[in-house]
């Protein structure tokens, strides 16, 4: 669900109705950290609405490493129309390597998406036979900037993978610009 930035606001309620309840001293300082994050995560949304907005309808559909991106696609209306490896991380069988090139290029996609946790010589090899350009750089659990920093979060790693997604679809993500990241 995470890829969802509306689930996320879920977890961080739930999270913070955790903490308070085993740790009630601090209920408060639980409660108006959640809803500054709560708040910026809808703030976050309405930018990505708008980014992905501005991509065009040929290219709104995502082929990605790993199909926990199809909650992200629901929500932004970019249907994932292909994950290289839905269940696993192993690597995929030369069927499944063969499917994977017919299905971008049936889709059509200008690109498709990898992480830091499926490097693989696989992915060059859909590149390569599809002329889909494969982008590596979405992430899902190495957070970007310095650890201490408003960039090294969730949100910062959702702002980063929305605008790889915008540029390598042909969108426009000034959107995302006025997005200032807090500490959270």
């Amino acid at each position: 669900f995470w890829p969802d930035l509306r689930y996320a606001g879920m977890y961080v309620g739930r999270i913070s109705e955790i903490l308070s309840s085993v740790d009630r001293d601090n209920a408060a300082t639980y409660a108006e950290n959640a809803a500054a994050v709560s708040a910026q995560l809808e703030e976050m949304d309405d930018a990505f609405v708008a980014a992905l907005a501005t991509i065009p309808d040929e290219n709104r559909k995502m082929v990605v490493y790993h199909d926990s991106w199809s909650y992200f696609g629901r929500r932004y209306s970019i249907p994932v129309v292909g994950a290289i490896q839905p269940t696993d991380f192993s690597e995929p069988s030369a069927a499944e390597l063969r499917d994977t090139i017919e299905q971008v290029r049936a889709a059509g996609v200008p690109a498709f998406f990898g992480s830091e946790v499926f490097p693989s010589d696989v992915l060059e090899v859909i590149e390569d036979e599809s002329g889909a350009t494969y982008v590596a750089d979405l992430s899902d659990d190495v957070l970007p900037g310095e650890p201490g920093t408003p960039e090294h979060s969730y949100q910062g790693m959702m702002l980063a993978n929305t605008r790889t997604i915008v540029e390598a679809l042909g969108g426009e993500a000034s959107a995302l610009d006025s997005i200032v990241l807090t500490a959270s």
